[in-house]
C-alpha cells in the first residue's frame, strides 16, 4: 500500500515513510523461501527505495538498522531475478 501512494503523482502527501517502517521493511525481506518470496521481495525493495528517495521527510535510520539493512540488501545483489538484483543495487547505493 505504501508503495502504491509513494508512486502516486500526488505533490502534497499526507502520510510518508518513516523510520519505524523499516523495522518492518525488513524483517519482511528476511522471509523464508517459498514461492511467494520473490513478489514480497521485489514489493519490499521499492517501498525501502521510495522510503529512502522521497522528498516529504528524509529518512535518518541509526547505524544498526543500515547494517541490517546492509546484511539483507547483500544477499539480494546476485538474484537471478532481475528486477530484484537492480533495485538491489539501487538501494545499496543510497544505503552507502
Amino acid at each position: 500500500m505504501l508503495q502504491l501512494y509513494a508512486q502516486s503523482q500526488l505533490k502534497k502527501r499526507d502520510i510518508y515513510f518513516v523510520e519505524s517502517h523499516f523495522d518492518y521493511l525488513i524483517d519482511a525481506l528476511a522471509l523464508k523461501s517459498s514461492s511467494e518470496r520473490q513478489i514480497i521481495q521485489k514489493r519490499v525493495l521499492k517501498c525501502i527505495y521510495w522510503a529512502l528517495i522521497q522528498n516529504e521527510y528524509q529518512i535518518q535510520l541509526p547505524k544498526d538498522k543500515i547494517y541490517q539493512l546492509e546484511q539483507q540488501i547483500e544477499q539480494m545483489l546476485n538474484s537471478k531475478d532481475r528486477s530484484i538484483s537492480q533495485t538491489s543495487r539501487e538501494v545499496y547505493k543510497l544505503l552507502a
